[in-house]
């Protein structure tokens, strides 16, 4: 997995707009990393059906959105972060891409990761 971007005041939080914002992040993974995303989900069954919903090739890999602290993980479309839906004023900010081992990993580099 790897880390690619953060939305720092981000208010869309389990699939939904919210009034409050929590830092989060755009994910990159490969197929092979489902099994260590799914145990963070609210519900396994549907973050599965999401992911296998938003990737144009089965086997490519899948976006994530995840908060700073694993409280909300949305699968979303790759282009996500790019979509003309921003008329260019994407909330996103790129980062040097950082690999994670597990979703674990991310709040431990949360903070360093927001600073850069």
């Amino acid at each position: 997995m790897r880390v690619l971007a953060v939305w720092e005041e981000c208010n869309f939080i389990h699939g939904e707009w919210q009034h409050q914002s929590i830092p989060s992040f755009w994910i990159e993974a490969r197929h092979d990393a489902i099994d260590r995303v799914l145990p963070y989900a609210r519900d396994a069954a549907a973050l599965r059906e999401e992911i296998d919903r938003n990737r144009t090739d089965p086997n490519g890999p899948f976006y994530l959105l995840v908060t700073r602290y694993l409280e909300s993980v949305v699968s979303l479309p790759g282009y996500y972060p790019y979509s003309g839906q921003w008329f260019g004023g994407s909330p996103f900010r790129e980062l040097p891409p950082v690999e994670l081992e597990d979703l674990a990993d991310l709040p431990k580099i949360a903070d360093r990761l927001l600073a850069k």
